[in-house]
């Protein structure tokens, strides 16, 4: 479920900055009222949010080329998680 909820988190937002993750990203809020959010910073840290309460911190990278996104985080065990990206249109 985190993991799901960390995808959605970039997926659905508007970014900033000039790395096309570079920024904050928000989840609309769901049925419940839940938001998650992530940071990703140019130093290529990020910090993931539920409800505005930090969850989960760690290093990500970023593949331009093939979309691909790998981050390792404080929550699981030193074992990286792979996600390609898609942004649907330019102002994802």
């Amino acid at each position: 479920m985190y993991k799901l909820i960390f995808v959605l988190g970039i997926s659905i937002a508007s970014l900033t900055g000039v790395d096309p993750l570079t920024g904050r990203w928000e989840t609309i809020a769901s049925g419940s009222g839940d938001i998650t959010g992530v940071e990703f910073s140019s130093d290529n840290t990020f910090t993931a949010y539920f409800n505005k309460e930090l969850f989960a911190f760690g290093y990500y990278t970023y593949s331009e080329a093939d979309s691909m996104l790998t981050y390792m985080d404080n929550s699981c065990q030193h074992i990286p998680a792979t996600y390609k990206v898609m942004f649907y249109n330019q102002s994802d």
